[in-house]
């Protein structure tokens, strides 16, 4: 007897759709080289990993001397991502034949990520249209990750009972 598939999927992105660290730490050393110190690490990029982009922003002034504002160093280093993104999207193994096999089962999907809407845009632009039914991100919600605000937006938003999911 086959299983019941699921009432929905939630996703998060990077490390489980694409892999974008890498980018992440080309764009923090380019942005300490032009706008900082020049004293940039793989420690000091490796303790950004997982951080709101906007503390991540602050670390990049604490750590790297980088003057500009906040919000400037967040746009700065989401243009370089972005960029390299539609360059080469770096897929992780096994996660567009995952979502395409869940399309076709017509179980519905939402990308649940703390990265900010234009970044997340980006990659849902290279998977078929309809992959995911709701897409809640960073920039849209007031409380991220790990709080159950933004897997309580993507319940809402895909019609399934908030309960099922955290």
């Amino acid at each position: 007897m086959a299983a019941a598939p699921p009432a929905a999927v939630l996703w998060d992105m990077d490390g489980t759709i694409v892999d974008t660290e890498p980018y992440w730490i080309e764009c923090e050393y380019e942005l300490v080289a032009e706008h900082g110190n020049g004293q940039w690490d793989d420690a000091k990029a490796h303790s950004l990993v997982g951080l709101d982009l906007r503390d991540s922003a602050r670390r990049l002034q604490d750590l790297g001397g980088v003057t500009m504002e906040v919000d400037d160093i967040v746009n700065h280093l989401l243009d370089g991502v972005i960029a390299r993104v539609k360059a080469k999207v770096p897929w992780r193994p096994g996660a567009r034949e995952l979502l395409a096999k869940l399309r076709v089962a017509e179980v519905p999907c939402a990308l649940v990520t703390m990265s900010w809407s234009r970044f997340a845009n980006a990659v849902v632009a290279a998977l078929p249209r309809g992959t995911f039914a709701a897409v809640i991100s960073g920039d849209e919600v007031r409380r991220g990750k790990p709080h159950p605000e933004p897997y309580q937006a993507a319940a809402d938003a895909l019609g399934v009972d908030r309960k099922s999911v955290v």
